[in-house]
């Protein structure tokens, strides 16, 4: 197991809140089939008025510490845990919305794989994604899974130089027969990487970030395609300082062959948001992501972006019982976004909130009251009007949960 990278996710996720899909073409074969590690059981239901908590993670069976968010597949989630399961080192597994898990495959490495993070993408009923730790190089895979529990690696991370290292919460895309994604570390400069990636395994580095003044450096989040265009953030770099170490984070395009613009730098010193650490999403042909700190309130931020790199600051985080360090990709509902926070809200260990595209924003639910969850790290997923979602911490057993939120 890679040691190194549960601990680096665990710290980096507490710096940053501290300091400061695509388409067309024919889908992927179905991945081989690989022994998973199934174990059925039923949910504790706590609910309240429109919360409850539909499963509670043990840590010896069914894993803990979700840090990724859930994939619906015709009503069903799909989701991962960093650590736990069988072999201790995490798994992947299916949900019923009333609370019926199913434990698809436990991650056992080295080959294997082992910690995976990020949210699942399904393509014609195959389900692929990241886990940083272990595989031949030690730094990483990508896998495939089948719903029944198939599990396949597709390819493992080599690291650097020519490689990128350490997946951590990236989320693919899947856009015209190639996957596209990030790594947090490796390639050239040790700072990350965007990659393509064919259906068959053959992958290639389009960009290594080098950070600085003219580039992002370490990105911790996944990509959007529009127009032609792959858009991101990454959570360092764009800093008007020579040190290629120092920077508030970027938001970034990369053209599928691999030629990188900075639309916008986040300004040194945190006053207009730090280090965004989520994926964007694009309404209508403008981008809308959060910044996991920094800000007037030095809880983060909201904000939409246009294509051109115009940022519009729309919500501060951080004031009275608001949430703070939003962590997690919002999700588009109609026309108003949902999300969470890792921190803030009423018992100061993180919330779920829903804001208009103009920056209302209101929040629905503040985690840690009891047995309730705790620190949720990704974002929301929408399923006949009600919102899911993970915690990284929190429940009946402290290893977590998944929640459910009637809108």
């Amino acid at each position: 197991m890679n040691q190194r990278y549960t601990a680096s996710t665990i710290c980096l996720s507490t710096a940053l809140l501290t300091s400061c899909t695509g388409g067309g073409g024919n889908p992927p074969a179905p991945a081989g089939f690989a022994l998973p590690n199934l174990r059925l059981q039923s949910a504790r239901e706590a609910k309240s008025t429109n919360y409850r908590i539909v499963t509670d993670f043990s840590s010896v069976y069914d894993g803990s510490y979700p840090a990724g968010g859930l994939l619906d597949v015709k009503g069903t989630l799909y989701g991962s845990t960093v650590v736990g399961g069988a072999f201790g080192q995490g798994n992947v597994f299916s949900l019923s919305t009333t609370g019926t898990e199913n434990v698809l495959h436990s991650f056992g490495g080295p080959l294997d794989g082992s910690n995976p993070e990020g949210t699942l993408v399904d393509v014609n009923g195959t389900l692929y994604g990241m886990a940083p730790g272990d595989g031949v190089y030690n730094w990483g895979v990508i896998y495939a899974i089948t719903r029944s529990g198939g599990e396949s690696v597709l390819y493992s991370l080599h690291g650097s130089p020519n490689d990128g290292a350490d997946g951590q919460a990236s989320v693919l895309i899947y856009v015209k027969r190639k996957f596209y994604g990030l790594t947090t570390d490796g390639g050239k400069w040790g700072r990350g990487t965007v990659f393509s990636l064919t259906p068959t395994g053959s992958e290639k580095v389009l960009h290594s970030f080098y950070g600085g003044q003219s580039d992002g450096a370490w990105p911790d989040g996944g990509l959007v395609y529009l127009n032609g265009l792959l858009y991101g953030t990454t959570t360092a770099g764009g800093s008007q300082y020579a040190s290629r170490d120092i920077g508030d984070g970027v938001v970034f395009s990369i053209t599928p062959t691999g030629t990188e613009n900075i639309l916008y730098s986040f300004p040194y010193g945190g006053s207009q948001g730090c280090c965004p650490n989520a994926g964007l999403v694009n309404i209508n042909g403008t981008l809308y992501g959060t910044a996991a700190g920094g800000g007037p309130n030095g809880g983060g931020i909201a904000f939409s972006i246009t294509t051109g790199g115009t940022l519009t600051d729309l919500h501060d985080f951080g004031k009275g019982s608001d949430g703070s360090g939003p962590t997690g990709p919002p999700i588009d509902v109609k026309g108003v976004l949902y999300g969470t926070t890792s921190g803030g809200g009423a018992y100061r260990k993180g919330t779920v909130y829903r804001m208009t595209l103009s920056g209302s924003e209101k929040v629905l639910h503040s985690f840690g009251d009891g047995s309730d969850g705790a620190t949720p790290i990704a974002g929301v997923t929408a399923l006949k009007e009600t919102l899911y979602g993970t915690t990284s911490g929190g429940g009946a057993n402290g290893n977590g949960t998944v929640f459910a939120l009637k809108l």
